[in-house]
């Protein structure tokens, strides 16, 4: 049963979001009134404003001011969309969204502004990875056995069998039963590389089930808070959020690699942060894209829907993950490696740290 403490937490959190806030205050349909009204919506419910306020100095009150000189009475539904977008992206929050008919904004900046370090159509088209007849698929998840081989960068040979999973989507869940006979299909290899590159997030409950794998005991992986107010710090006192091991024993016990890129947001983002306090885990690539604070939806009085970040999630030592997570360790990849050695070199750094892993347990 995948209910736990996380899914209770997250119920009571998003209930009480929704009926602490202060009633917002209602405005005309016009184009003017519709702009108030966002900005005040986001002004007494966004949950992230200290975050950007100290990382690149967001004022939200001239916000206010420099859009507000955008709005004329004569303006179109599509231009008022524009500047009412154009002021929600200064949150950089891809889980902030104006929804109307015609269009809806996301803001991109969170993985447009870094280097991919991942392909889904070289790993796609390469028979050393997801096109090898040797990759298989269950729901959403592709895996393959990577067999002993030689890394061609490193000139290092990979002495050993290395479970590898694809995971890039949350929306798409997959069952208890799934995961288990690919543990089961990976019961003679020495270690698990996960790749959640390019997954941009979904079901945030399965996001904190799927740990619950790599661990036998109860663990704190972090905390959420919630809005009591309209003033930007009236915050309840923080939840404290665990993952419980599965079936209270947990199915692999081994060491576990989980590659990570700038594109891992939202659900995403909360997987890497509990996976790092799984034992035997090391997160390698580069930072995750962040969304740490659950969304829920407000109306603006045209009937538009504003989608925003009300509940802000803390790692287990009180630190926002809204911004992303750090790697263990920094690996890149790209074109060069893609044409040069027809390899990913974050798979492959992966691969030979796992080995070395194996090889110092060994010796201990």
């Amino acid at each position: 049963m995948r209910k736990k403490l996380f899914d209770i937490t997250l119920t009571i959190v998003f209930v009480l979001s929704i009926g602490a806030c202060v009633k917002d205050n209602e405005f005309d349909s016009t184009p003017m009134g519709n702009f108030e009204a966002c900005w005040q919506l986001i002004d007494h419910n966004y949950c992230s404003f200290n975050v950007k306020e100290r990382e690149y100095g967001l004022d939200w009150d001239s916000i206010h001011n420099v859009y507000k000189s955008q709005i004329r009475e004569s303006m179109t539904n599509r231009e008022l969309f524009n500047v009412l977008a154009d002021m929600l992206n200064e949150l950089h929050d891809a889980h902030v969204n104006l929804i109307s008919p015609f269009q809806t904004s996301y803001y991109k900046g969170f993985y447009l502004d870094y280097e991919p370090n991942f392909s889904s159509d070289f790993l796609s088209r390469s028979t050393r990875y997801w096109a090898s007849p040797k990759c298989l698929q269950t729901g959403a998840m592709k895996y393959m056995i990577l067999e002993p081989d030689y890394d061609i960068k490193d000139n290092v040979y990979i002495q050993d069998s290395i479970g590898y999973i694809y995971y890039g989507d949350f929306t798409s869940t997959v069952s208890d039963y799934q995961i288990y006979n690919i543990f089961d299909y990976f019961r003679d290899c020495i270690g698990i590389i996960i790749d959640v590159r390019g997954n941009s997030g979904g079901d945030d409950s399965f996001a904190h089930h799927l740990p619950s794998f790599f661990t036998d005991s109860t663990t704190t992986v972090g905390y959420m808070k919630h809005k009591t107010g309209p003033g930007h710090n009236d915050f309840s006192h923080a939840q404290k959020i665990t993952v419980e091991p599965f079936r209270g024993t947990g199915a692999w016990l081994r060491p576990v690699i989980v590659l990570t890129n700038r594109e891992c947001y939202s659900a995403t983002n909360d997987f890497v942060n509990c996976m790092r306090y799984m034992p035997y885990t090391t997160i390698i690539g580069d930072t995750t894209g962040g969304g740490g604070g659950f969304p829920f939806t407000k109306e603006l009085p045209n009937g538009w829907e504003l989608r925003l970040s009300t509940a802000p999630s803390y790692d287990r030592d009180m630190n926002p993950i809204e911004s992303g997570i750090a790697p263990d360790i920094y690996v890149t990849t790209g074109i060069l490696d893609y044409i040069g050695i027809r390899q990913d070199y974050i798979i492959e750094y992966a691969r030979r740290m796992m080995t070395y892993m194996h090889i110092n347990s060994t010796l201990q």
